[in-house]
């Protein structure tokens, strides 16, 4: 079919958009004389819904395994924090501060604290830094 939209366009409908011949057929229908001043041309399958549908569930798909795979790295980052570091759960803060000023016996340790807590032990040149907790899935 032909439609006007400022200048005439050509739509070809096809079975398959990646096998149709566009190199070949595109400048046969630009260049047609039923079109003096050429025509852009659009290739279209019947199928593009369900392409779109198919290329939407692989990418959804894709997503998936992605995410699956950055919340099991979490959850390894999770595990060497716990073997490696001391939970002290809410007094995170205060002992964080202990070790920093009262040159407390250094220890790694990790625990609870709010954005601006964080913010403020960054201020105070105390080395800090958030992580992500992904909970633990039922085995």
């Amino acid at each position: 079919g032909v439609l006007s939209m400022g200048n005439p366009h050509a739509v070809q409908r096809v079975d398959d958009v990646d096998t149709f011949p566009v190199l070949a057929q595109g400048p046969l229908i630009e260049k047609h004389p039923a079109f003096p001043n050429r025509v852009k041309k659009s290739i279209m399958a019947p199928s593009v819904a369900t392409s779109k549908t198919a290329s939407s569930e692989k990418d959804v798909e894709q997503k998936k395994e992605f995410f699956k795979n950055v919340k099991s790295k979490i959850r390894e980052l999770n595990d060497y924090v716990a073997k490696n570091a001391e939970f002290v759960g809410d007094k995170f803060v205060s002992e964080v501060r202990s070790i920093h000023y009262d040159k407390k016996k250094k220890r790694n340790i990790y625990g609870n604290a709010t954005l601006e807590e964080t913010k403020e032990l960054q201020e105070e040149g105390i080395d800090v830094a958030t992580i992500p907790w992904a909970p633990k899935e039922d085995a």
